[in-house]
Formats: structure tokens, C-alpha cells, sequence
């Protein structure tokens, strides 16, 4: 399976297997072909892959860095909308004996307290951060 990046202006493909070049005709070419394992299925090392093409010409002419790199490798900075709910969160829990009632409903059913402005993906963060509080 392939999942595709843009990172500033460049296509980048983190795949599991080779190129399907039969597809550039619909998706294009990419600038930077990353695997996630080899032809045997051994797993490879995204990080090393990304330093390797940080020290090219490539990433020289477009002024890459790790840290444009912190999605394929899995690293998402916090939304605002979840720090925004991390803040309510954390001001339950800064007066337990205040919010005691509203802590032990919480407790039964975090996910009635997520935002609706958050991804079912963000639900799941709001509800692991609520059960690491507890």
C-alpha cells in the first residue's frame, strides 16, 4: 500500500512495494520514493531513508529538513482543536474534588465529552488522554 505526501512542492511516496509505472499517467512521477520493507519483507528505516535524501541536491534546492518529515514518520503535531481540548481536559483534573461528579461521568463515557469538531481519529486521542489521566 502507498500513501503520498507533499512536502514543499515535492510528491513523496512511502510505499511497501516498488512503483507501479503504469500509474505516473494518472498520479504523475514522484520526487521521492521512500519503503517501508524490501523485496524479502524486511522492515526498512524510514528515518534513514529520509537522512540519506536530506544529504542531496534535491533537498538542498527546496530547503528540506527532518521536520518536514514528521508526518511520513508518523509524528503529527497537536491541532488546535486538540489542544483546545487538552486545556479542558487538563482543567477537569487541575481540581478533582471540585469536578468530582463530572470526573466520574467522564469515566464511564469519554467519548460523549469529545468535541464534535474532532475526527474519529481525534476521538480516539481525546478518549486515550482522558483514560491516562484516570
Amino acid at each position: 500500500m502507498s500513501q503520498y505526501f507533499n512536502i514543499k512542492g515535492l510528491k513523496v511516496r512511502v510505499s511497501d512495494h516498488e512503483p507501479n509505472f503504469s500509474m505516473d499517467k494518472l498520479r504523475g512521477r514522484n520526487d521521492i520514493e521512500l519503503y517501508t520493507q524490501d523485496i524479502t519483507g524486511k522492515k526498512l528505516d524510514l528515518q534513514s531513508q529520509i537522512e540519506k535524501v536530506l544529504d542531496s541536491q534535491l533537498a538542498a534546492d527546496h530547503g528540506l529538513t527532518m521536520a518536514d518529515f514528521n508526518q511520513v514518520l508518523g509524528k503529527k503535531e497537536r491541532s488546535s482543536v486538540m489542544l483546545e481540548q487538552y486545556k479542558v481536559i487538563d482543567s477537569w483534573f487541575a481540581n478533582p474534588e471540585e469536578n468530582a461528579e463530572l470526573l466520574a461521568d467522564v469515566k464511564k463515557n469519554p467519548r460523549a465529552y469529545a468535541s464534535y469538531r474532532l475526527t474519529k481519529k481525534q476521538v480516539e486521542l481525546f478518549v486515550n488522554y482522558v483514560n491516562s489521566k484516570f
